[in-house]
């Protein structure tokens, strides 16, 4: 079945002038620290390398009065290894959708737009979500499942800002491994009731009976980008391809603020990471609980007349706190646990990327009719992946609100 010509000139209008938008956006909208994250542009299909360097290179000295040189000293790097993942949405179009907008241009456009448009929603959550996640893809763990009804645990692990309306997600029996079949594959979330606790959602297909397990979105369990949070989770111990326990340099800041964030926690904690690791952190992004504590502390101290006092680039909010010589933007960041503040030194967090969003094509075509339906399927992906090559400097303040 042959897509009519002005679908094709439509096509190549969004292929040309829209995407390069749609992959800019998604760079400052996903999230406060998108912006700051540089792209490095990679070759083949390989694993991604980068390089960090250790401390100083050791060539420096007080000479002697014969005028003796020091010894020169050689920079010690460590090397960082990364596997490329996939990220990727689809579009689907129905061939009556086409053959309504056949002949008229600005129809077939508008109906282009609006998926593609859709496409970009969905994807800049989820680049937004996974940027703090841990790679594994673990949306949250869940309690039970009964009918087409999931209960979320109420203990504290459950994660209700990863259940979003519209995903299609996996559900995993408990322990199931990396690479096993889903105990149920493709159910799409339906409706969250987030007003009582436990907090449950609903999913379309028949009904379930599963104690415990969590959920991913579909076939992404253990393929996401590394995500921030494998930093500072010590399940994980292995980091860009580096024991953890074998390398000091990676071992991130950690304090606890005892159920009070404020200006002098966060100072000594800008200091430590500064001073030990060498991070200038320039970004501090804080979970809903400890950013609302921080704001009600700044207004019972009177340290600042407005919640916001800086905009970065995205159109984000900021508070703009300083130290030593440098600006630091502290906002909130919903994907942060909650209760949680992460603090990075930007200019050494890197996605590095094997060209941008861009069409898949098959046999020359963005846009495939599935066999046996009546829809078009396209599929527009990019591959890369995250890498800190300061991750000791990264920081995390826990217990920042009672």
């Amino acid at each position: 079945m042959a897509l009519p010509q002005n679908f094709y000139d439509a096509l190549a209008v969004f292929k040309q002038m829209y995407l390069p938008a749609w992959g800019n956006m998604i760079g400052t909208e996903a999230s406060p620290l998108m912006s700051k994250i540089k792209n490095y542009p990679i070759t083949g299909g390989g694993d991604i390398k980068a390089v960090a360097q250790v401390g100083f290179n050791g060539g420096f000295g007080s000479l002697p009065d014969d005028l003796t040189a020091p010894q020169a000293g050689r920079n010690i790097y460590q090397d960082f290894t990364e596997k490329q993942k996939t990220m990727a949405v689809t579009l689907n179009i129905s061939d009556k959708a086409i053959q309504a907008s056949k002949n008229d241009q600005r129809a077939m456009v508008n109906l282009l737009h609006r998926e593609i448009q859709a496409g970009y929603e969905v994807a800049k959550w989820n680049v937004g979500r996974m940027l703090f996640g841990n790679g594994d893809g673990i949306l949250t763990p869940i309690a039970s499942v009964a009918g087409n009804t999931v209960t979320l645990p109420n203990d504290g692990t459950e994660k209700p800002e990863n259940i979003k309306e519209g995903l299609t997600i996996d559900i995993y029996a408990n322990g199931a491994a990396v690479g096993t079949a889903p105990a149920y594959e493709k159910r799409r979330i339906m409706a969250v009731n987030r007003s009582a606790k436990p907090i449950t959602f609903t999913v379309d297909g028949g009904a379930i009976n599963q104690t415990g397990g969590f959920v991913t979105i579909q076939m992404s369990y253990g393929n996401e980008i590394t995500g921030l949070g494998a930093i500072f989770d010590d399940s994980i111990d292995t980091l860009y391809g580096v024991k953890k326990a074998d390398v000091p340099l990676i071992k991130p800041i950690v304090e606890d603020a005892e159920g009070d964030i404020n200006d002098s926690m966060i100072t000594r904690v800008l200091r430590l990471a500064q001073r030990e690791k060498g991070a200038k952190v320039d970004m501090l992004l804080l979970g809903d609980n400890a950013f609302d504590h921080y704001v009600e502390y700044l207004r019972v101290n009177n340290l600042r007349n407005e919640k916001a006092d800086l905009t970065i680039t995205g159109g984000f909010s900021a508070i703009d706190f300083r130290f030593g010589n440098g600006q630091v933007a502290i906002v909130n960041e919903g994907f942060v646990p909650s209760n949680e503040a992460w603090g990075f030194d930007t200019s050494k967090l890197g996605f590095y990327q094997l060209g941008d969003w861009d069409f898949i094509s098959e046999g020359g075509s963005a846009f495939t009719l599935m066999p046996g339906t009546l829809v078009y399927n396209g599929v527009i992906a990019k591959y890369g992946n995250l890498i800190c090559t300061n991750p000791g400097g990264c920081v995390r303040i826990q217990n920042c609100a009672a």
